[in-house]
């Protein structure tokens, strides 16, 4: 079979992004301890004996969809256990690096411009929330990757006349897969109603065509959602704590914290990211004819985030997206008046910038970022307390070797005939997770695990006001730094 010159191109593209993409996801991929919330992305996080629980209920009883529960629990049936970080963090960086591919291929195909398409997913592989998600086992890669999916098939509805049917269906069972990721697959839905808008005024399709691709896709969809979506509402009404969280995050407010949308944009892309974008997404603007459906897309991201959400954390990725896509689109316009040699200079030079910030946050070891203030090229990113409130603190690099504690202790209690239990100034979430023995200072006797710069920025990790204590062990990191220091505490 031939194989044309506009496929040799496009397996060119794809195989350079792929390239690009790879290395910040898959390098060093192991070697952080995981985030506090990611062993919340295990099926019966790790212990059934512990909850109690079928797995169906423990499904049910989450803030979200099972999918990343279901993928995660894929490298476990190999390891036999959830301890391997590198293992549980493959399957979502494989997703998260062909979101990319599919980022462009959606872009492409909805602008029609190759240029357009290449840009904006460069700079969303680039981008520091992309790169942060790519390196965990959490959910948004897999959000990513389906929700990007159901666009460029659902797009099929105004750039082709052929196999709608087919294409839409395949766009619905996408943007179920990330329905059941996570509820973030509602911020697609903007395209998605101007695809199908623009599809049923088009009067070269008839109405019995429109009636039937419509019927098929509500069908599927209630196919794919309802069996999992029904008895999850049911139970929801029943949960009390999760009716709170919800309503605490979601809901008409009279308040907003766009200071802190800002801060945590910044805390993953610090130096020129908000400004190339709000630069090239302005002119993109501009151009309203190609533009105007990622404008109507990031105006209700934006709505939602200001008017019913208080803080979005890290979702604010979710605004980032139809942004990257004006901002790609106000880069191609800009060619029309600059040089073609100069604009290729300026990509490149901001490319290999964002490259390479990405890569000293996200993958080097050297600087504990945030924890510790990283030089990019002449500029220095601003120091980070316990004060800023960073709810969130994905893809970091940061390790502490808990798997070392936990075998000390271990040791230590078998060898003296005791079940001292630890305190420790890192996050609960995190240290439970790695440690045997419980959290909790026992009458006889426990382990202070003191961690430098630990993910809940108590940094006071020698802890003078613990009394009777006696340093028993310390950890040292790859380049000779004490990190962990671990005290024995009688009474």
């Amino acid at each position: 079979m031939r194989i044309t010159r506009v496929a040799l191109i496009e397996t060119f593209v794809v195989f350079s992004l792929i390239l690009l993409s790879a290395p910040l996801r898959f390098y060093q991929l192991g070697f952080s301890d995981y985030i506090p919330d990611e062993p919340g992305a295990f099926l019966l996080n790790n212990d059934p004996a512990k909850t109690g629980m079928f797995a169906t209920d423990f499904l049910l009883s989450q803030r979200k969809g099972p999918m990343q529960f279901l993928i995660s629990h894929i490298p476990y049936l190999i390891t036999k256990n959830f301890n391997n970080e590198f293992a549980q963090r493959l399957p979502f960086a494989v997703f998260n690096t062909l979101a990319v591919v599919m980022f462009y291929l959606f872009v492409r195909n909805i602008t029609n411009n190759r240029l357009v398409g290449i840009v904006a997913a460069v700079l969303f592989s680039l981008n520091g929330f992309a790169v942060a998600f790519g390196r965990t086992a959490q959910y948004q890669s897999l959000n990513m990757f389906f929700s990007f999916t159901a666009l460029y098939f659902y797009a099929q509805l105004i750039t082709s006349k052929q196999s709608l049917i087919a294409k839409t269906l395949a766009g619905t069972a996408a943007l179920s897969l990330s329905t059941l990721s996570h509820w973030d697959a509602v911020f697609i839905l903007p395209p998605i109603i101007i695809f199908f808008a623009k599809f049923l005024l088009d009067k070269t399709f008839q109405k019995e065509y429109k009636a039937k691709l419509l019927g098929f896709n509500f069908l599927l969809g209630c196919a794919l959602l309802l069996p999992f979506l029904v008895p999850y509402i049911q139970t929801l009404r029943a949960d009390t704590a999760n009716q709170e969280y919800l309503w605490g995050r979601v809901g008409l407010r009279p308040d907003t914290d766009q200071n802190g949308n800002v801060f945590t944009f910044n805390l993953y892309n610090p130096f020129l990211t908000i400004w190339l974008y709000t630069l090239l997404g302005f002119v993109g603007l501009l151009a309203y004819k190609k533009s105007y459906i990622f404008a109507v897309w990031a105006a209700f991201v934006l709505a939602i985030f200001t008017f019913f959400v208080h803080h979005s954390g890290t979702h604010i990725y979710n605004l980032a997206i139809p942004v990257i896509i004006l901002a790609a689109i106000g880069f191609g316009e800009t060619l029309r008046y600059i040089p073609n040699y100069f604009g290729v200079v300026v990509a490149l030079g901001m490319g290999g910038f964002l490259y390479y910030q990405s890569y000293l946050i996200f993958v080097d070891r050297k600087v504990e970022y945030p924890w510790e203030r990283e030089r990019i090229l002449s500029w220095k990113t601003p120091g980070h307390s316990a004060l800023d409130n960073m709810r969130n603190k994905i893809g970091f690099s940061h390790k502490r070797y808990w798997k070392e504690i936990n075998g000390y202790v271990n040791r230590q209690n078998q060898e003296n005939g005791e079940d001292f239990g630890f305190i420790t100034n890192e996050d609960k979430s995190l240290s439970s997770y790695y440690m045997d023995v419980e959290r909790t200072q026992n009458l006889d006797g426990f382990y202070y695990i003191g961690i430098k710069r630990p993910y809940s920025f108590q940094t006071d990790w020698k802890m003078p006001q613990v009394k009777n204590k006696e340093e028993v062990h310390q950890i040292d990191n790859e380049y000779g730094e004490s990190v962990v220091k671990i005290y024995r505490v009688s009474r």
